[in-house]
């Protein structure tokens, strides 16, 4: 009895730490998947409601690898997961950041922007040479641009 309750337990515990991985079942081809991996892309811009969007200044960049994300944002470094689904469905998670604070204009602003607005990002698209990220209902969050 001890012995299948504990397999039982175990088994549904891997299975919830691996279900986000599985909330793009439907993943998309290995070629759509290859368009992020292995490049540097530099934020353009983040697009933190209708009424601020932030652009220019150094706004960091993302790295995609073998279903990871790290990178850098105004103060910090992030790393995190994640995955590809069709019909341009992007999904991140597990995202962490390191704590530096930094009190030079309003990067701190911009870097919880950006941070907590990754989580919520919903699908993507290339527009020319740019990566376009965006959240529930088409709200654009992010441009990038490989470097």
């Amino acid at each position: 009895m001890f012995k299948t309750t504990t397999f039982k337990t175990v088994f549904f515990a891997l299975s919830l730490s691996l279900f986000p991985v599985s909330l793009a079942a439907e993943t998309a081809s290995i070629e759509e998947q290859k368009k992020f991996e292995d490049k540097k892309w530099v934020i353009q811009s983040i697009t933190k409601d209708e009424k601020e969007t932030y652009k220019g200044l150094h706004l960091g960049f993302i790295k995609f690898s073998n279903g990871s994300i790290e990178g850098q944002s105004t103060c910090n470094i992030y790393d995190g997961v994640f995955s590809v689904g069709k019909g341009q469905t992007i999904q991140f998670f597990r995202i962490g950041v390191t704590q530096v604070i930094c009190n030079v204009g309003n990067k701190m602003a911009i870097e919880q922007a950006y941070t907590e607005g990754l989580e919520q990002v919903k699908t993507y698209k290339f527009e020319d040479d740019q990566l376009v990220l965006f959240k529930e209902g088409k709200k654009e969050f992010a441009r990038f641009k490989v470097k």
